[in-house]
This record gives C-alpha cells, structure tokens and sequence, in this order.
C-alpha cells in the first residue's frame, strides 16, 4: 500500500466516523463541503473542499508528520469525534498546542468539535 492510500485511508476514516447524526455533513464555505486544511509550516496552508464529505488524498514522505484542520459546520460544536488510524502511521490530537496520541493509550482523550466548528489533529506517516 502506498503512502498516498495509507493517507487517504486515514482522512476518510478520521471523516466517516465522527459521531454525527446520518445526516449529510455540510460545512463552513459557501459551497457547503468539509474543509481540510493543512498545516504544511507555520505560514503555510493548503485548503481542501470535500465532495460528498470526502477529501482527496495527500500524499507523504514516510515518517513525515503533517498537523491539519478539520473545518465543520459550527452547530456541530460540543459533537463527540472518534478518530482512528486505520493503516499505519497514527494520529494525534492536538490539545491546548500539545500532541496527543489516539492509538496505543489506555485511555485516549475525549474528543469534540470546537466552538469554532474544528478539530485539530495531526498524522505521523509510518516507515513502510
């Protein structure tokens, strides 16, 4: 499996299960698709539009680390997520500007959508 299916595995997967009610996810651009944004470097983002709430894939070098941003609708504010790695590498959360594992922890951090309509997780490729 290349980086680029691990990659699209994990935003899809991180995606498709948020614990939002069936309905069709819609979010804060004018277009109405969930916004991924990616935190290249600190000066450095790229934004990606959804098409029926999934993003296209993005690709990494192994072992890279890419924090990003998922934007959604801001009445989903308070809304539990669930995260999962479901092909190597792991995502992390991003806490108060702390990483913190989701995979591997006895007890992973309780997880839901900001005020501001977002989740900040980040993605540590693996080495195969």
């Amino acid at each position: 499996m290349t980086i680029n299916q691990l990659l699209a595995a994990a935003y899809v997967g991180a995606i498709a299960i948020f614990c939002f009610p069936a309905e069709k996810l819609s979010a804060q651009s004018p277009d109405g698709s969930l916004q991924l944004v990616l935190h290249y470097q600190e000066s450095n983002e790229t934004r990606f539009s959804s098409h029926q709430g999934i993003v296209r894939p993005v690709s990494l070098h192994i072992n890279a680390r890419l924090p990003f941003t998922l934007e959604v609708p801001r009445e989903k504010a308070g809304y539990p997520v669930m995260v999962a790695d479901l092909d190597g590498g792991q995502i992390n959360a991003i806490i108060r500007e702390v990483e913190v594992p989701l995979s591997g922890s006895a007890t992973p951090p309780a997880l839901s959508i900001s005020e501001e309509g977002t989740i900040d997780l980040a993605f540590q490729a693996g080495n195969t």
